[in-house]
């Protein structure tokens, strides 16, 4: 917990010694649950998070990231190997970006 909030993670995945994606620690779950210690990563981690692949459109992650107690989508590739996380944050920079290209000052 301390790790992640130094570092203003909000989330972290877990993956297996193979690489392939196992789940979702999230920092609210974390400070929601009592405050063992020798409490096992698996009792705390999200299993069952909606996932996506790299080339699918941003408007899936729109549908996913809005509306719903999900706030960062794991990136997956086709043998469920972590390629990256997408949050919130990341959606809304890159819907800002796609509203203003055209309008950006060219110099």
């Amino acid at each position: 917990r301390r790790c992640m909030h130094e570092h203003r993670l909000y989330a972290l995945p877990i993956v297996s010694a193979t690489g392939h994606y196992q789940g979702l620690l999230v920092l609210h779950d974390l400070l929601m649950a009592e405050a063992r210690e020798d409490r096992p990563v698996a009792s705390l981690m999200r299993r069952y998070v909606p996932t996506c692949r790299p080339g699918w459109p941003i408007t899936y992650l729109l549908q996913m990231l809005t509306g719903s107690d999900i706030h960062q989508v794991p990136v997956l590739d086709d043998k469920q190997q972590l390629v990256g996380i997408i949050s919130q944050s990341d959606l809304l920079a890159a819907l800002f970006n796609l509203s203003i290209g055209p309008f950006a000052r060219r110099e």
